[in-house]
């Protein structure tokens, strides 16, 4: 069923562009922010966890012109304007079209296809579940404007050799992810494509994830 939808998201360019911020006192839309039609799904919206602040990451399953995975800052400006910038791309990686499903093939590489994103509560970090590449990243936010690639996991991923940590050989990859209130844990949820089952697993942090 994801690859359906997926398919989906590559033949149309409707899909989950916006966002849409809301008074919720008055309950009336106030602003509609357009990502552009290549951006597709606008799956997950994280603000900051610091109630003083107003800005946030969402995170977007794919550009459908290069197949990239992309994170947006958006924030509210002086005037009381909401605004966004782009400022986490995730490149495809190239494959053996041999190696891919019968929807990749004609492009000759696996899209990271952003599923998940979550911010942790010191408003420090931004994980990324990158389900196609079967990658979790992590980013230091601490400047919004400017994330830095802090780690990442490998998690599987689409026409990849890695294993489960249980040591099965199954097509999964990281689909949710949840940080733990301590910050010490990142836990992952693990979608396998083959059979349509959800496991979970902690990543602990030893100096980099």
């Amino acid at each position: 069923m994801k690859m359906a939808l997926y398919q989906k998201i590559y033949c149309q360019t409707n899909t989950a562009i916006s966002i849409h911020f809301w008074d919720l006192r008055a309950r009336k839309n106030i602003q509609t922010m357009d990502f552009g039609e290549n951006y597709q799904m606008a799956l997950e919206i994280r603000p900051a966890h610091d109630p003083t602040k107003s800005y946030g990451f969402c995170g977007v399953v794919v550009d459908t012109t290069n197949l990239q995975g992309a994170i947006f800052t958006w924030w509210r400006g002086d005037d009381g304007v909401w605004q966004s910038k782009k400022t986490i791309t995730i490149d495809p990686r190239p494959e053996d079209p041999e190696n891919l499903p019968d929807l990749l093939k004609g492009f000759g590489a696996v899209p990271p296809l952003v599923t998940d994103i979550d911010l942790s509560l010191d408003d420090k970090y931004l994980y990324v579940a990158c389900w196609g590449l079967g990658e979790m990243h992590q980013y230091d936010v601490s400047d919004p404007m400017n994330p830095v690639l802090n780690g990442k996991v490998q998690l599987g991923g689409i026409a990849t050799e890695h294993k489960h940590p249980n040591g099965k050989e199954v097509i999964y990859g990281p689909q949710m992810v949840e940080i733990s209130r301590d910050g010490k844990e990142c836990i992952g949820q693990i979608r396998f494509i083959l059979h349509g089952t959800t496991s979970s697993i902690r990543i602990r942090k030893a100096g980099k994830w």
